[in-house]
C-alpha cells in the first residue's frame, strides 16, 4: 500500500467513525443522569442559595448530546419556597414529586423525566443577618386640577427583610423605592416599582406593588364656632377667635351636606400642657366622603381664667 492509499485509507476510517459517533449520539435511550443541584430561594432569614450543591440523580430519556450536556458543572436552579418543608436546623427537604416540576431547568430542553432515583432531596441553607423594615414610596404625584389622592398609598410588601453585614443593618430603618413621578392624574393608579436596594446588601424583593386612590372632588367651605371641651368646672377658656373658616375637599358627587355634623373644638389638656396657650383644632370625627380639610387659622390662642 502506497503512501496515498494509506492516507486515503485513515481519513476513510475517521470519517467512517464519525458518522457512526454522531449517528449514535443522536439516538434516543434510557439512562440514569446526575446533576449537582444548587438551590437558589427566598427563605426569609436565610442565605438565598443553598449550602453546597445536592446530587440529583434520575433515570431520563435522552439523547447522547443532552446526556453530556446534563451530566456537567452544579446547576443553580431557583425554587419556590413554597416546595422548599422545614425539617429543622438549616435545613429543608422537597419530594420528588416537587422536584419534578424543575425537571427541564435541572436537565435541560430535550431530557425527558423517568423517575427520581430518590423519593425526596434535603438542602442545606444557613442562617443570614437580617432585619425587617417598612417600605416607603418615593413618589411625587402631581394632580389634574379637582383630583387629589383620596386615601394613603398602599404598597405590597409594605415591609422587606434586609439581608447583609450586622453593622450596615444597624443604620438602616427604612427602604424607599425607586423616585416615581406621575403627571396629570385624574383616576387611580397601580403598578410596580423597583426597590432601592443599599450598597452591599440584599432584599427579599426587589420591587412593591403600588395602588394610588384618586377621587374627584368639590370644595365646600364653611364658618363654624369653635367650642372647648374638657374645661374644669372652675376654669373658663376663651379662645381667640372663636370662628373659623374650615375648607373641606369632599368627594365627587356630593349627596347632601355631608360637613353639617362635623365639629371642631379645642382641647383643654392641649392647653394646659401647652407652653404658650396656642393650640390647634381638633374634631370627633370626619364623616365618610370628606377626603381632607383645612383651617383657617390654623392656630388659636387661648387664654384661662377663673370663674367667679
Amino acid at each position: 500500500m502506497n503512501k496515498s492509499d494509506t492516507v486515503l485509507f485513515f481519513v476513510s476510517l475517521f470519517l467512517s467513525v464519525s458518522f457512526w459517533i454522531i449517528h449514535s449520539l443522536s439516538l434516543e435511550f434510557s439512562t440514569s443522569v446526575s446533576v449537582p443541584v444548587v438551590a437558589v430561594s427566598n427563605i426569609p432569614g436565610r442565605f438565598s442559595e443553598s449550602s453546597y450543591p445536592v446530587e440529583v440523580v434520575a433515570r431520563c430519556r435522552t439523547n447522547g448530546y443532552s446526556a453530556m450536556i446534563a451530566s456537567g458543572n452544579p446547576v443553580r436552579v431557583r425554587i419556590s419556597p413554597d416546595d422548599l418543608h422545614y425539617m429543622g436546623g438549616d435545613y429543608f427537604s422537597m419530594s420528588a414529586n416537587e422536584m419534578s416540576a424543575y425537571a427541564e431547568k435541572i436537565f435541560g430542553p430535550g431530557v425527558t423525566l423517568e423517575s427520581f432515583m430518590s423519593s425526596s432531596y434535603t438542602f442545606r441553607f444557613s442562617v443570614e443577618n437580617n432585619k425587617t423594615v417598612p417600605v416607603e414610596p418615593a413618589f411625587n404625584v402631581i394632580f389634574k386640577e379637582q383630583y387629589m389622592q383620596s386615601a394613603p398609598i398602599a404598597l405590597s410588601p409594605d415591609s422587606v427583610m434586609v439581608y447583609g453585614d450586622p453593622t450596615l443593618l444597624e443604620k438602616i430603618d427604612r427602604i424607599y423605592t425607586q423616585p416615581l413621578t406621575l403627571d396629570n392624574v385624574s383616576a387611580s393608579r397601580q403598578g410596580s416599582v423597583p426597590l432601592m436596594v443599599p450598597e452591599g446588601m440584599r432584599l427579599s424583593d426587589s420591587q412593591s406593588h403600588y395602588t394610588i386612590p384618586v377621587s374627584r372632588f368639590v370644595e365646600i367651605r364653611k364658618n363654624v364656632r369653635m367650642s372647648v371641651r374638657g374645661v374644669p368646672a372652675s376654669k373658663e377658656l376663651l379662645v381667640f377667635r372663636s370662628t373659623a373658616e374650615v375648607t373641606f375637599r369632599c368627594a365627587f358627587p356630593v349627596n347632601g351636606d355631608i360637613t353639617e355634623n362635623v365639629q371642631f373644638y379645642i382641647d383643654y389638656q392641649e392647653f394646659a400642657s401647652s407652653i404658650n396657650g396656642r393650640c390647634m383644632a381638633r374634631f370627633d370625627e370626619i364623616p365618610e366622603g370628606i377626603l381632607d380639610y383645612s383651617v383657617t387659622p390654623e392656630i388659636f390662642e387661648c387664654l384661662e381664667s377663673e370663674k367667679e
